[in-house]
């Protein structure tokens, strides 16, 4: 009994208790943040395996029904051109590289593998080669606009004509941008003299990264040759961005491998029953 003798009685209404359907949406909204992270959670060890398995990406119009080997090793592009630089773009998201543009700084860009727009699922390549009868080298940029990001991804490279001179650079960045964009030249100059500003710059043999909150550039140059072969890898932060075509080629790989241990599992389990019903036998016996 309180002070005054007064008694306090409470009301069932303030102890309310949960009901099942609050609890299954409770259940239910943990069960998908724990899916949304996931899905976010795009660790590099994760990229790595994925820019492993080249089978994912198909091969774009600019490959003109060769590979990115025979294109290598192609003796007339070596012997024409003593400086020449292949860039390949891969584009494993879902959003197109659209409005390539290129700017050759030093050297041409090949007639016949101008710099193209890149398709989700697909790779694209454009190759810069020296001036003929002088002492120079191939360098530029190139860029595409990655569609519904305002996003400018700009790609910058520079093979030196002695090496006893100079060395390789090659460096990736992305500017926000809407509409034309004009300003190549500026950007050759600023990736390649200066280290600071929205990209990274590398020397080949390097690999680097890049990324903003939706993309994450992987580049690598070959080091120690006139020939290299710059790779440029775009990939979504988020795996329900990848090309559409990757998907469903990772989840028929996934299908396959889990039907291939399912069988593993069914022969070692006969197996098993057979060494077995031989020891009983032996031991009836």
């Amino acid at each position: 009994m309180p002070r005054g003798g007064c008694e306090v009685r409470t009301h069932p209404q303030y102890y309310r208790h949960p009901k099942p359907w609050n609890v299954g949406f409770q259940v239910w909204g943990i069960f998908l943040i724990k899916c949304l992270l996931t899905a976010m959670a795009y660790d590099h060890k994760y990229v790595s395996k994925l820019l492993a398995n080249q089978s994912l990406i198909d091969n774009g119009v600019s490959m003109q029904n060769t590979t990115l080997v025979n294109l290598r090793h192609n003796a007339t592009l070596m012997e024409e051109f003593s400086v020449r630089c292949i860039i390949n773009v891969e584009n494993w998201t879902a959003w197109k590289l659209k409005d390539a543009l290129s700017h050759n700084h030093c050297g041409y860009i090949h007639e016949d593998f101008q710099a193209t727009n890149v398709d989700p699922g697909f790779r694209e390549i454009m190759v810069g080669h020296k001036q003929s009868g002088t002492a120079t080298g191939s360098c530029g940029t190139v860029s595409w606009q990655i569609e519904r990001l305002d996003t400018r991804l700009i790609v910058m490279w520079s093979v030196p004509f002695n090496f006893n001179l100079h060395d390789a650079y090659f460096a990736v960045g992305m500017i926000f941008n809407r509409g034309r964009f004009t300003s190549s030249s500026y950007w050759f100059n600023q990736m390649y003299y200066s280290e600071k500003g929205p990209y990274k710059r590398g020397q080949s043999g390097q690999t680097i990264t890049f990324e903003n909150s939706a993309i994450l550039v992987h580049g690598y140059m070959e080091p120690s040759t006139y020939h290299p072969l710059l790779n440029i890898s775009v990939v979504p932060q988020v795996r329900y961005k990848l090309a559409p075509t990757v998907w469903q080629r990772l989840y028929s790989a996934k299908r396959s491998s889990l039907f291939i241990s399912s069988n593993h599992y069914r022969l070692a389990s006969a197996k098993y029953l057979i060494v077995y019903s031989a020891i009983l036998c032996i031991s009836i016996s």
